[in-house]
């Protein structure tokens, strides 16, 4: 009986068979995984440029005053930012004086500034604020108003470290007008801001 025809034939398919195994598993097991560059992503991240923070204000008593106002800021350079921002204050007088006062103010602003020699800041404010006219004296017939102020001045600003900064400042508001006195003049800001990334 011839076998060496058959071991040929089992060799043949044998080699097939490993062969077919064997580039399975390399495309399974040995494939590298593709990396992605992220190199110029990180370049040309906008984020690092982003700051949120803002200033809040808190008294509580027969004079109620509650202030909040965040904002968020793009940082072009170094030097040199400008953002948008949001303001709520609610403000009560129950001093048994004057009749009892209640009112809600809302606005918004656009802001930029720039910073120098370190420590310093200057800003400029353009804010409009939505308010209640009664907010004085209560007034039954009361419309509400709309407060443009635009604020110009500076003060300490100090970035501790890459991922915060805290501010101290004093503007003046050239709109401010006895009718609209809505923020008083000068106007005292104080808060932080904390960057995204």
């Amino acid at each position: 009986m011839n076998y060496n025809k058959y071991i040929f034939v089992l060799c043949i398919f044998g080699g097939m068979f490993a062969s077919a195994y064997a580039q399975s598993d390399d495309v399974s097991y040995h494939k590298a995984p593709v990396a992605k560059d992220t190199s110029k992503i990180k370049h040309y991240d906008w984020l690092q440029n982003v700051s949120v923070g803002g200033n809040f204000g808190l008294q509580i008593g027969s004079y109620t005053y509650i202030q909040l106002s965040p904002h968020i800021s793009y940082h072009f350079t170094d030097w040199l930012s400008s953002g948008v921002g949001f303001s709520y204050m609610f403000i009560q007088n129950k001093d048994g004086f004057t009749p009892p006062v209640s009112a809600h103010f809302f606005g918004g602003s656009v802001f930029a500034e720039a910073f120098f020699l370190r420590y310093l800041c200057a800003h400029v404010e353009y804010q409009l604020i939505n308010y209640k006219e009664d907010w004085r004296v209560p007034n039954i017939d009361a419309k509400r108003l709309w407060s443009n102020n635009l604020m110009v001045g500076g003060g300490y600003y100090q970035k501790p470290s890459d991922n915060y900064a805290i501010y101290l400042l004093l503007l003046y508001n050239f709109t401010d007008t006895p009718d609209q006195d809505v923020l008083g003049n000068p106007v005292v800001k104080a808060g932080f801001s904390i960057w995204l990334k």
